[in-house]
């Protein structure tokens, strides 16, 4: 029985057992007022800032050690992927800079010479600084970003492999600092932050309600209904997501999966009707409390009838 051609191996539920994809990229998210500012715009007090920071988690430090006035600190190079960030004034009108405020950094321009990033825990506070350089034909441009605080709670909680990043909320006389400073083909922009909100950014790439991390079914096949045959044979059931993000689909999808996998051992039987896997569907799901009795036969009716 296929579901729908091509969709099956989106989903990394496999029979019996639940995988999770290893996450490479990590983004951080920071908001707050800007407090002063320098460069070619008016930028007035109160202007709200929204920025984002990705990482790529895979890349190891290229050194680390401590030292008296950093403490334990961590030097990495070319692992800041994207930077952007948004400028809203208190008249709720966005502010538009003589500068990018968007920078893929692995492919701006296509002239990149050197890529540092620095991730620092202190004894008496932590800080992450970032120097990207670009150097084009005909001038030199750097975008850098600073992000410190001295009181708990603090940007890091650590440096393993890769940053342990913390998330907060704390009031405006609590606020973290935060610089943001760019040349860039001949424009200049220097803003000083007052960060209220730090934290790890909480994707959901298939829009489910359960964030990456969690989900078990990462690119879920998202059908508002259940069908079966190729989309031939619709069961008018709900294509509902469990606590682990796997819709109804991707659980039948995960059998097919299964079954394509299963060892040949001798001449394989062409099989009629479901498989063992696709019949007790419908049962887990009743058992789990996410369809009724009544959805679980009319699962069970179209799945007979696909086949």
């Amino acid at each position: 029985m296929k579901i729908k051609s091509g969709l099956t191996a989106a989903c990394l539920l496999v029979a019996g057992s639940l995988s999770t994809a290893v996450a490479q990229e990590v983004t951080i998210e920071w908001s707050g007022e800007v407090g002063e500012s320098v460069g070619d715009t008016y930028i007035p007090m109160g202007t709200l800032l929204t920025a984002s920071a990705t990482f790529d988690s895979s890349i190891p430090p290229y050194e680390t050690g401590y030292n008296d006035f950093v403490g334990d600190y961590a030097d990495f190079e070319g692992h800041l992927i994207d930077f952007r960030f948004t400028l809203e004034a208190p008249s709720g009108e966005p502010i538009e800079l003589t500068v990018p405020t968007h920078y893929e950094i692995l492919a701006i321009d296509n002239y990149v010479t050197t890529i540092s990033d620095y991730a620092h825990d202190a004894t008496g506070g932590s800080w992450i600084r970032s120097n990207s350089y670009f150097l084009n034909s005909f001038d030199y441009d750097e975008v850098y970003f600073y992000l410190a605080s001295s009181d708990e709670p603090e940007v890091l909680t650590g440096i393993d492999s890769f940053p342990i990043f913390n998330n907060f909320s704390v009031s405006p006389e609590q606020a973290r600092y935060n610089q943001i400073f760019i040349t860039y083909d001949g424009g200049f922009e220097s803003l000083f932050v007052d960060v209220t909100s730090f934290g790890i950014a909480v994707t959901d790439g298939d829009g489910d309600g359960v964030a990456d991390e969690a989900d078990l079914c990462p690119v879920s096949i998202t059908d508002e209904t259940v069908s079966f045959g190729d989309g031939s044979v619709v069961a008018d059931v709900e294509n509902v997501y469990d606590a682990n993000g796997c819709s109804i689909m991707d659980r039948y999808a995960a059998c097919e999966v299964a079954e394509e996998e299963q060892p040949v051992r001798g001449i394989r039987s062409t099989r009629s009707g479901p498989s063992s896997c696709e019949k007790a569907v419908s049962y887990d799901l009743v058992a789990d409390g996410v369809i009724s009795y009544a959805e679980a036969r009319m699962l069970r009716n179209a799945l007979y009838e696909a086949n």
